[in-house]
């Protein structure tokens, strides 16, 4: 046994047991198929591990936060039309791993974020969140600090807004863009942006 810092992800087919009573074995099969052939299709695609797959869900591990977000978008988009509907959750930290699963708070973490999604959502805790800072073209709301069962610790959480527009962020090093423009008026700060045009002149050499 192993201990890794991991992502974990969690994914579960929405109302599984309801929906096998009300389509009977033979269909609720063939959706649970569905669901492993993205999920075990996309995973691997961006990077990271199925360790199991669960019945209704999947458990998967990833190193790069970006990369097992992506991959969960990716599973939402797909199963969007044609189904199944499944709720996704990730969180982040140390697990025991043996090669064939994985143990530890933060895949009870993940597990529990997972239940709190609506179905078709992504739940992130705030550490994955942040792990993911601003690379990923993702847009997040807040679902504050739920309750989560069986977790002691306080877990904030956040889900993806689908369709979300990414986050603008300049390229480090050079100036904003619309430093230097006068889209509102400035009054009584006639030395003050004299000084920003000094400074935007210097820039504007040295860069643009």
């Amino acid at each position: 046994m192993t201990r890794v810092l991991a992502i974990v992800v969690f994914t579960d087919i929405v109302g599984s047991t309801e929906l096998r009573s009300r389509v009977g074995d033979d269909e609720a099969d063939r959706i649970v198929a569905r669901h492993d052939a993205v999920v075990g299709g996309l995973i691997p695609a961006h990077g990271g591990r199925v360790v199991k797959y669960l019945g209704d869900g999947a458990l998967a591990t990833f190193s790069s936060a970006v990369d097992a977000t992506e991959a969960a978008s990716a599973i939402q988009l797909r199963l969007a039309d044609a189904g199944p509907a499944v709720r996704i959750g990730i969180h982040a930290g140390d697990v025991d791993d043996t090669g064939d699963d994985i143990a530890g708070l933060p895949v009870a973490v993940a597990s529990r974020l997972c239940g709190i999604a609506q179905p078709g959502a992504v739940v992130v805790s705030g550490l994955v969140r942040s792990l993911i800072g601003v690379r990923g073209e993702f847009l997040f709301e807040s679902l504050g600090w739920p309750a989560l069962d069986g977790v002691a610790e306080s877990v904030e959480a956040w889900t993806i807004v689908p369709g979300g527009a990414p986050r603008r962020v300049e390229p480090e090093g050079l100036p904003p863009i619309n430093l230097g423009r006068r889209d509102r008026r400035f009054i009584g700060r006639g030395e003050a942006m004299a000084a920003l045009d000094q400074a935007f002149g210097r820039l504007d050499r040295q860069y643009l």
